[in-house]
């Protein structure tokens, strides 16, 4: 009793500390983007991203607060680059990212889904195949969401839809490329340059 006890209070602990880190991660994401004049295009990417990455897996900071800058800064990089593209780009190279980014995700998911990790490796088949599936049923929803907002852009011309468009595709593709090996180096070579900050040495290791 004791023993069953003991573990029900690490895995709530558990629990609790995963939700306070994402409520954390959230938090400064909409701060950025809220500073940035980003907020729409960072939060369509972050949901992209955690939409596909919860089954996908992916590349790993070595701690939280590290994970938690890291994904600020990738993910505030990238609305800014929507932000002061957009504007100017031929709505014709939209269509070409998004199908890009599409093709590039769907070849990604099939030749790497899932990724797991040393700490959490996914060894039962069964567990594989069922994340291999709910993957690409997240992809092609992403995709029908696509396809419908396109409709709607060619009838209404409303530029904040190819905000969204180009934001979901980026996220489409950041989760891909970080379930590579050039992902991983990406994320390692940042992990690595945050770990000589010291500000940046907290919280547990992953």
């Amino acid at each position: 009793t004791l023993n069953l006890d003991k573990d029900r209070e690490e895995v709530i602990a558990y629990g609790t500390y995963n939700l306070l880190q994402t409520l954390w991660t959230t938090l400064a994401i909409i701060i950025f983007g809220i500073l940035f004049g980003t907020l729409y295009s960072i939060l369509i990417i972050a949901f992209t991203v955690a939409s596909m990455r919860k089954y996908s897996g992916g590349a790993h900071a070595t701690s939280p607060n590290r994970c938690t800058l890291i994904i600020v800064l990738v993910f505030g990089v990238l609305s800014l680059l929507i932000k002061y593209t957009i504007p100017y780009v031929n709505t014709a190279l939209v269509v070409l990212w998004s199908i890009i980014s599409f093709v590039f995700t769907y070849v990604i998911l099939f030749k790497l889904c899932p990724v797991d990790s040393p700490n959490k490796p996914i060894k039962k088949p069964e567990t594989r195949l069922k994340l291999r599936k709910a993957s690409f049923k997240i992809l092609f929803l992403f995709y029908f969401a696509l396809v419908i907002l396109w409709i709607i852009y060619f009838k209404m011309h409303v530029e904040f839809l190819l905000i969204v468009i180009a934001s979901i595709s980026v996220g489409m593709f950041w989760q891909s490329l970080t379930m590579t090996s050039l992902g991983h180096l990406i994320i390692n070579k940042m992990d690595t340059s945050l770990q000589k900050i010291k500000l940046m040495k907290g919280g547990n290791e992953e």
